[in-house]
């Protein structure tokens, strides 16, 4: 038996759950957590995710469990409306994003469409952001994960602001060139 299950059997039997309402919990069916007693499967991203928020209801508090960082199971939707949300936040641009993250303006604008990054990329805007990857990807309410950009890390909004402002005078030193060719014409 697994690690994972041994957790899911602890939540099972402190909760008095029937293994339906362990399926519930986790958004899994009865024959997939047998699947994943035998060893033959493992749990989605989403699903340890539901089992710590879980075990945290119960008032069970053990190790974080590691995620897989599959992205195969995560709603392309739910990842792009976190990324809007959090650079909406931070008053953060797709270039800028872009920039932090070493890809092309035009990627950051699919991921807000509803494409997913690579696994790398997803850790680095989680790091950026400072939130851990399994928020950017639940499928949980925002007031339930707490996803936000935290008051303690103001450094991204700080850099990002700073290239804003760095852009702002580049262009305002352009328009000053060009208004003061025009005066000497």
């Amino acid at each position: 038996m697994s690690d994972i299950f041994q957790r899911i059997e602890k939540l099972r039997l402190h909760q008095n759950w029937t293994w339906a309402q362990v399926g519930e919990a986790l958004g899994l069916k009865t024959a997939m957590l047998m699947m994943v007693k035998s060893g033959k499967r493992k749990l989605s991203d989403r699903a340890v995710y539901r089992l710590e928020r879980a075990e945290e209801k119960a008032g069970i508090y053990l190790e974080p469990l590691p995620i897989e960082h599959d992205t195969g199971n995560i709603s392309p939707l739910i990842f792009s409306g976190r990324l809007r949300k959090l650079m909406d936040a931070g008053n953060i641009t797709q270039n800028y994003l872009a920039e932090v993250t070493g890809v092309t303006q035009g990627a950051v604008s699919g991921w807000l469409k509803g494409s997913l990054p690579k696994v790398e990329h997803i850790q680095k805007i989680a790091d950026f952001f400072g939130c851990p990857i399994k928020l950017l990807l639940s499928d949980s309410e925002q007031k339930e994960t707490g996803l936000r950009p935290k008051r303690e890390d103001w450094e991204g909004r700080a850099i990002a602001a700073e290239h804003n402002l760095r852009a702002l005078i580049k262009g305002l030193k352009e328009l000053t060139e060009r208004f003061e060719q025009d005066l000497n014409k």
